[in-house]
């Protein structure tokens, strides 16, 4: 890189020589390059180089040592014996994070008791201004007094915006046309999409919730998420891994889609299997995740796919 690049990265980071020091005589991109290579190796050695304490678990005596990259602050064993704490990046899988963002969506959309037949979801990687907003659905009839907007609970960056069209016409209308809507924002990367069901009620829909699995696709824009098969295709591709897992016929259980509340058609984001017996709603639930993205939740459950505690009869 150039001294210019240089000197404009360190600008953008925030690296700033003092007067002081240029008085003294001292070479400013001399200084601007170390600083810069001293960021890089704080970057690179920061998962090896940390701070440690006992372990601060609040359920049990424990003589361990703990990282303060856990969340908790305690230590690996004690950290994953919990399913009431914070998502740890030192210890928790990735799917521990898509099961967090699945508990919180679904507390902020109960919370903001949305209409489902008529709220729209959008998704937006690049901020987006509320008069932006307003010009893309100029023809469509919003009630925008009931935005709302969901802030990425680590990042704390507004992730989603939440809309209310006047009627559950308008909304299909708005889901029709949201490729067309998408191209009004040029590189925003906006997606317009329908919110699921409420999952808190949908044991109510089976005589036997208990043998009743949901299988959930997390909202977000990784690789391994956005490289799943789509609605039919991952049907198909389910029920194999199904009968792979658990040693079942493909007529011994079903598989089904959840309804898309404004449209009535397959909702491919969330799938209900139905299963024989207990034991094989647990086997299921323990083989999670499918795909390395798909989670499951039993509709028993009291809370929206709890934290899985840590076994070690399970890989």
């Amino acid at each position: 890189m150039s001294n210019i690049q240089l000197y404009a990265l360190a600008k953008v980071l925030g690296l700033t020589v003092s007067e002081e020091i240029i008085e003294k005589g001292y070479n400013t991109m001399d200084l601007i390059k170390q600083k810069l290579l001293d960021m890089y190796y704080n970057a690179e050695d920061g998962h090896k180089v940390h701070g440690i304490l006992p372990c601060q678990s609040r359920t049990k005596s424990c003589t361990n040592l703990a990282s303060l990259c856990c969340a908790n602050h305690m230590c690996k064993m004690c950290c994953q014996d919990l399913q009431i704490c914070n998502t740890c990046m030192a210890h928790d899988s990735h799917d521990e994070f898509f099961r967090a963002k699945i508990r919180d969506m679904n507390q902020f959309e109960n919370e903001k008791n949305f209409d489902r037949k008529k709220t729209l979801r959008l998704t937006f990687r690049k901020t987006i201004r509320r008069y932006e907003l307003e010009k893309a659905f100029e023809s469509y009839e919003i009630d925008w007094s009931k935005m709302e907007i969901y802030f990425n609970p680590m990042t704390l960056r507004m992730q989603y915006v939440y809309i209310v069209a006047a009627n559950n016409e308008e909304a299909r209308k708005i889901l029709a046309n949201k490729h067309l809507i998408s191209h009004k924002f040029e590189n925003s990367d906006v997606e317009v999409k329908a919110l699921s069901n409420d999952i808190n009620k949908t044991f109510e829909y089976f005589d036997e919730p208990e043998n009743v699995c949901c299988v959930i696709k997390p909202e977000s824009n990784l690789e391994v998420v956005y490289e799943l098969p789509h609605s039919e295709e991952l049907l198909k591709k389910l029920s194999a891994l199904i009968q792979a897992i658990l040693q079942l016929d493909y007529n011994q259980f079903t598989l089904e889609p959840d309804v898309n509340p404004i449209t009535g058609e397959p909702d491919y984001n969330r799938l209900f299997v139905g299963l024989p017996n207990r034991t094989y709603v647990n086997r299921l639930y323990e083989a999670q995740p499918y795909f390395g993205a798909l989670v499951c939740h039993k509709l028993t459950h009291v809370q929206i796919c709890p934290k899985i505690r840590w076994s070690n009869t399970v890989c």
